[in-house]
């Protein structure tokens, strides 16, 4: 029967993942670091877990219109869950996936000819910190790039998913984002769309699923227990899976499970607080602590180091008795409930899940002193650098400590690591810098022990808090010192910016500010590197001229300031002595009459509605 009716099987994805072909096809995308949500188990369960409300085919009819969707939410909403009901569905249609961990240029190294179908995914491209969210500053432009590309590929799609007030912040910092208008592409998942009827599904399936005892179970059973979750304000899906779960459940018996289930719902930071302080000892919180300090996730080899220095520092100046083999221990008891191990090698450990990763930040902002207690005891810049004194914003400038304030600039180089020396140096000198009054000599050093400047070209983060650094610098010594070094510094640095504007303006940084004679080093440098970036940032300019164009009313009335915009840049260019190629003919390649009249006859008509 579902052979005659095919639209039938298409409607219900539960139907149509039944097909074993399919099944096989979907399990085949062995993705590494995502790979378990490609394990056989795992997927069977997520569906049987899955409760279809009206956003999964809104949001797949916006994929199909727009060829990308940025998925929001909550937190706990369900946006990591239907983003990959939407993969599963292209991968059953033959599309290659490509999962994008930290770094949006992947894609463009992803990107193959449009004959070839596939699905990019960032899962919290805009991380869920205020230190992600300004790191993610340092992409932007290589991101809506990649967004006006993928917008008119036929074979592409593009998965985001963040949340909703981490987006809306994003925008109203970035006037780029606002100009591309990206809230345009948001499709946001409401707890509003889930019925109760959604609701008593969702529960009953987490329930059947659920490994607790059957004597636990009963309690979910009970009608106003059922009624007390689905109605709550604080109900979602992940609300849901926290109260199934026997890896978070430590209550017994029937009576201090609802006790359990009430708490949850009505206090839920309560939940990880009581387990936090009440379940695990004074090693484990600070093991977690320590984790806290990196981000989300960090390497096994790094969070040891940095757990033992901790404990250290603990036993030297609060007469903390050190156990033995503390790390193994600690990590095997938190395990499951507190952190989960990488499932690919077991390199990296991260949080059980965000809601844990959430309650840990909001710890440590509220606890000055275990802050002070973490960066005097930190062995790697990120512990510093990630959460606790950002780069980007130094509102925690007067709680640095004087014995880290000495460590950083009288034993700075503990935190310079082999494997990471250039980056961690320039780090450094831009973190003394933000943080600290008249230290231009240990910035000095640590510019001098540089010996790669490629990096800033390498790293997006980099090269945008280095670009910020110079705008900054006061010191005339240091002015002059980086001035010295400009043949080995500014090629690296110029050729990392995206955006035509800002290059330019880093240009005159290094021309007015530093006094470095840049026209004179591009007229001798020995091959056309510069020119052809240059062109490609005014052509990239061009390209996006062209493409708001398309969206403007009347158009044709705007065409000409554009064209004039460009224009004028490509002169600005040439002043440095760089030889421009822009592609102005591409201005004249539209009927723009014709695009603008279209598009106010539909502004009309969506206006009317």
């Amino acid at each position: 029967m579902l052979e005659l009716y095919p639209e039938i099987q298409k409607e219900h994805f539960k139907l149509w993942f039944s097909s074993t072909t399919v099944l096989s096809e979907i399990l085949n995308w062995n993705i590494k670091n995502r790979s378990h949500i490609f394990k056989e188990e795992e997927l069977k369960r997520r569906l049987r877990l899955f409760v279809e409300t009206p956003f999964l085919s809104n949001a797949r009819n916006f994929l199909t219109k727009n060829n990308f969707i940025i998925i929001t939410g909550q937190p706990g909403a369900g946006k990591t869950t239907n983003a990959e009901l939407l993969i599963y569905e292209l991968i059953k249609d033959n599309y290659e996936l490509v999962i994008i961990d930290d770094d949006i240029k992947d894609v463009e190294r992803s990107l193959s000819d449009n004959n070839n179908k596939q699905i990019f995914y960032y899962d919290d491209f805009l991380g869920h910190t205020s230190y992600e969210i300004a790191k993610a500053k340092g992409s932007e432009t290589a991101l809506l790039k990649i967004l006006r590309r993928v917008s008119f590929l036929e074979n592409k799609k593009f998965i985001f998913t963040t949340r909703t007030f981490i987006l809306n912040t994003a925008v109203g910092e970035s006037e780029r984002l606002r100009q591309f208008n990206i809230k345009a592409r948001e499709g946001t998942i409401n707890l509003e769309e889930y019925t109760s009827e959604n609701k008593f599904q969702l529960l009953t399936n987490h329930i059947e699923e659920s490994k607790i005892s059957n004597q636990l179970k009963e309690v979910l059973h009970k009608t106003d227990i059922k009624n007390f979750v689905v109605n709550h304000r604080n109900f979602s899906p992940r609300s849901v899976e926290f109260i199934t779960s026997s890896e978070t459940i430590t209550a017994e018996t029937p009576e201090s499970f609802e006790k359990f289930i009430k708490n949850n719902f009505d206090k839920p930071d309560e939940i990880w607080r009581h387990a936090y302080e009440q379940q695990i000892n004074e090693i484990d919180r600070l093991l977690l602590n320590t984790m806290a300090s990196f981000g989300d996730s960090v390497r096994f080899e790094e969070l040891e180091n940095a757990f033992i220095s901790r404990l250290n520092y603990e036993s030297e100046f609060n007469n903390f008795v050190r156990p033995i083999n503390a790390f193994k221990l600690s990590i095997t008891r938190l395990e499951g409930g507190f952190i989960i191990m990488d499932q690919d090698d077991y390199c990296y450990c991260q949080f059980l899940n965000y809601s844990l990763s959430d309650f840990m930040t909001s710890c440590l902002q509220n606890n000055l002193d275990e802050v002070l207690r973490i960066s005097e005891s930190a062995t790697y810049l990120s512990q510093l650098t990630n959460r606790l004194f950002t780069l980007s914003n130094t509102r925690f400038k007067n709680h640095i400590s004087d014995r880290l304030k000495f460590r950083l600039i009288s034993e700075s180089f503990t935190f310079i690591k082999p494997n990471t020396k250039n980056s961690d140096c320039i780090t450094l000198a831009i973190f003394v810098n933000n943080y600290f009054d008249d230290s231009y000599s240990i910035i000095s050093e640590l510019i001098r022990n540089v010996t790669d400047w490629s990096v800033l070209r390498t790293d997006d983060d980099l090269g945008f808090y280095f670009r910020s650094f110079l705008r900054n610098i006061e010191s005339i010594s240091l002015l002059k010192q980086i001035k010295e070094l400009g043949n080995y510094i500014f090629p690296p640095l110029i050729l990392s910016d995206n955006q035509i504007d800002d290059a330019i303006d880093l240009l005159l940084i290094i021309e007015q500010k530093i006094g470095y004679d840049i026209e004179n080093f591009f007229r001798n440098y020995s091959n056309n590197d510069f020119d052809e970036h240059f062109s490609g940032l005014l052509n990239d300019k061009i390209e996006e001229d062209i493409d708001d164009l398309k969206s403007y009313s009347h158009a044709h009335d705007f065409v000409s300031e554009k064209e004039k915009e460009s224009e004028s840049l490509r002169i600005r260019l040439t002043s440095f002595s760089l030889n421009i190629k822009a592609n102005f003919s591409e201005y004249d390649n539209y009927d723009w009459y014709e695009i603008g009249i279209d598009n106010h006859v539909k502004d009309l008509s969506n206006n009317s509605d």
